[in-house]
């Protein structure tokens, strides 16, 4: 037995069948550069299904035999189009705030205004009503809108004026007594809130509940009619600058939730996580809370999932610049943003797929600060910069330098 035969007979079906058309001369038949096309044909479309798909420059150029390297800051490069700024309103306050001075009273009432006041008063009725049923004893009075608004004045000054325990704001034998919660409500009249508050129909509770287990089960389904409304409110009053934000924020809570989120690097390290659309100034624009894997996921990642529900072009228009930290920042997730007519730009992680893998002329540990590498491909730049270290950053809106220092 040759060697030859000894090594196919030893390796895997389709390396010889590979090594097999290595082997083939051409031929005067022509059947060998009828192979050649379909070789060709074959890598052409690998090359579009690549690009399509977010594989790195490196791989796309070694297919066309020509090895991308790092770019320094003497070689030129190209200015992206800008995205026109056509924002659906004029950015800022909306009506009927943006005149004058309103106070912040003024400014509670436009988010707590009738219609959410109406919801809490049903509701909790509602869930009153059934628990009386159920045996449990307690008084109660139907609530009225003004019974809520004390109620959540009551939270605001208790949330202000800490104090050990909930009683103690009812307490008058003592020099430390604070008069105000009794001029506004008994204490058993607050308790008794506290005990039956509701922000969804009892009645839909039940339907819902036969659902767990099931993914038409919402876990949020007794809070989700309030955060609804609130996330119109906190739409309709205000209307973003250009640049924006997608972001997370922790709400720190004690309660025994599955949803409860702990994040390493936050101030707040255990509570609920929202993803949130902010402004420039910090006014959270949109939300979104966490409750786990989605049931609707697009298949591009959580990230993609995330900014593409944040970003609403019905709602903001076009033209805005969203700027975000490398858990959202991808190739794939940039270019969409550029064909809707968004700019973006964020700091990436280096093994993202779609991220140039080349070292060819990359930093080093040794490069000195300041020091700047990129690549461009297509409407996306990828930058690298060295500080105390490498910091990776990539765009569909700038170029790569232009002299100006901070």
């Amino acid at each position: 037995m040759s060697r030859k035969s000894e090594r196919q007979r030893k390796r895997p079906r389709r390396f010889i069948e590979e090594e097999k058309d290595l082997d083939e001369e051409p031929s005067s038949s022509g059947v060998a550069p009828s192979k050649q096309k379909q070789v060709s044909a074959v890598q052409t479309s690998v090359m579009e299904k690549s690009f399509s798909q977010g594989q790195t420059c490196r791989q796309l150029d070694q297919t066309s035999g020509n090895l991308i390297r790092w770019k320094t800051t003497e070689d030129p490069d190209v200015v992206p189009q800008q995205p026109r700024f056509i924002p659906k309103r004029t950015p800022g306050v909306q009506p009927p705030l943006h005149c004058g001075n309103p106070s912040a009273g003024e400014i509670f009432s436009h988010f707590f205004d009738a219609d959410v006041l109406k919801m809490l008063c049903t509701n909790t009725n509602k869930n009153a009503a059934r628990n009386l049923q159920r045996g449990r004893r307690f008084e109660w009075e139907e609530l009225t809108p003004v019974d809520i608004q004390k109620y959540l004045g009551l939270l605001l000054y208790m949330a202000i004026l800490r104090l050990p325990k909930i009683s103690d704001f009812w307490r008058t034998k003592t020099i430390f007594q604070t008069p105000f919660p009794a001029s506004i409500m008994s204490r058993n009249q607050f308790y008794a809130i506290s005990a039956n508050i509701h922000m969804s129909d009892p009645d839909e509770d039940v339907e819902n509940d036969k659902k767990k287990g099931s993914e038409s089960y919402d876990c949020l389904h007794r809070v989700r009619p309030f955060l609804e409304m609130m996330r119109i409110r906190t739409m309709s009053l205000y209307h973003p600058s250009q640049n924006i934000s997608v972001d997370e924020r922790m709400v720190a809570t004690k309660a025994r939730l599955g949803i409860k989120q702990y994040m390493r690097d936050k101030p707040t390290k255990w509570g609920l996580k929202f993803f949130v659309l902010a402004d420039v100034n910090g006014y959270t624009i949109d939300f979104k809370l966490y409750t786990g894997k989605s049931n609707v996921a697009s298949g591009n990642g959580l990230s993609f999932d995330v900014v593409t529900s944040l970003i609403n072009k019905d709602y903001l228009g076009s033209g805005y610049i969203i700027y975000c930290d490398n858990f959202y920042t991808s190739p794939l997730l940039f270019h969409h943003l550029g064909q809707q007519g968004f700019g973006a730009c964020g700091t990436y992680k280096q093994g993202r797929a779609g991220v140039p893998s080349t070292q060819e002329n990359a930093l080093t540990k040794k490069s000195p600060r300041g020091s700047i590498r990129w690549i461009r491909d297509g409407d996306l730049l990828f930058v690298k910069w060295m500080d105390t270290r490498e910091v990776s950053i990539l765009s569909n809106i700038h170029t790569v330098y232009t002299g100006d220092t901070v």
